[in-house]
């Protein structure tokens, strides 16, 4: 779930506006493929469940269950051979999730703050993938996400344990 704030950036961090802002996450997250409403602080990537390049593993045959060191938390409890996975869906149907901008900037800030000669870039690079891999607060899906939605949004080359 999200928990939007209003006026969420007021200003600018690092020379970024809302919109400039909302613009180096949603390339951190997908290149080229998000939206946002810069204003209410949310962004938006929608994922097709057959886009080419989306593995439904990790390198070999692992499963994917870890980014920069962190748990996948949606994946350990739903597809984690418990029996509570998510619902099949149709090849190639969309999934999206939301990311709550005032929660990247609030780990954005902490961030900068340990590491102030950092590109933010660099930060925002660090920061994004934890939180997605966390699955929220701050991150939502309109489903549960499938290991190859996580891989896409997560990026090539996760580190897997």
């Amino acid at each position: 779930m999200l928990h939007l704030r209003p006026g969420w950036l007021d200003g600018e961090v690092d020379g970024m506006d809302a919109v400039r802002f909302a613009a180096a996450v949603g390339e951190v997250v997908r290149p080229g493929g998000w939206t946002a409403e810069a204003r209410l602080g949310a962004l938006q990537v929608t994922v097709r469940g057959d886009e080419p390049g989306a593995s439904a593993r990790g390198s070999g045959d692992r499963p994917l269950t870890h980014v920069n060191g962190t748990p996948i938390k949606s994946l350990a409890a739903k597809e984690g051979g418990d029996g509570d996975a998510p619902e099949e869906r149709a090849a190639g149907e969309a999934n999206t999730m939301m990311l709550d901008l005032a929660r990247v900037l609030d780990l954005y800030q902490e961030a900068r703050a340990g590491r102030p000669e950092a590109e933010p870039r660099t930060l925002l690079g660090e920061i994004v993938p934890r939180l997605i891999a966390a699955g929220g607060p701050g991150v939502t899906w309109a489903r549960p996400p499938r290991r190859a939605e996580l891989r896409t949004v997560l990026g090539s080359e996760p580190e897997l344990h």
